[in-house]
């Protein structure tokens, strides 16, 4: 269900890349096996990148960033091109500064070139107290590039 859940999430980034504002969407299991997932969208400041938040059936929760331009500058690990990794910057509001990072969630279905923040879960509770979120993200062949999104009002 989680594979083509990203390409229910990717066509709801259309819709949201045309609204301001958290935009949300239910996905049900055809099959009836799972529970909806649940996922909020919203586009970054200058409309250069989409911020997803997902909540699986089973409870998992994950944050994903897909960036509309340029590459995202990274390296594999354990020696498969599968587990990328990107080291990322993040502020909250007018918060300190923390590292995070970004990996593909085969566990997740997220194979597909979409990468999720690792712990989402401590990231989410934050996003429910905060208005803002920069995200500072290496790009390839420049240097680092912040998105910036508006994420007052999430309800989740």
């Amino acid at each position: 269900m989680r594979k083509a859940t990203l390409t229910v999430m990717a066509l709801a980034m259309i819709t949201a890349s045309v609204k301001a504002g958290w935009q949300y969407k239910d996905v049900q299991d055809e099959m009836g096996r799972d529970a909806p997932e649940h996922h909020a969208f919203v586009l970054s400041k200058r409309d250069d990148a989409n911020l997803v938040l997902a909540r699986f059936a089973d409870g998992t929760q994950a944050v994903i960033i897909y960036v509309k331009t340029g590459m995202l500058n990274g390296e594999s690990l354990q020696g498969s091109s599968k587990l990328y990794y990107v080291p990322i910057s993040v502020r909250l509001d007018d918060g300190q500064i923390f590292q995070a990072s970004l990996r593909m969630m085969p566990e997740l279905g997220m194979d597909n070139g979409s990468l999720g923040v690792e712990q989402s879960d401590s990231l989410i509770k934050w996003l429910l107290v905060s208005s803002t979120l920069r995200i500072e993200v290496p790009i390839y062949g420049h240097s680092s590039v912040v998105y910036t999104f508006d994420v007052a009002g999430l309800k989740w």
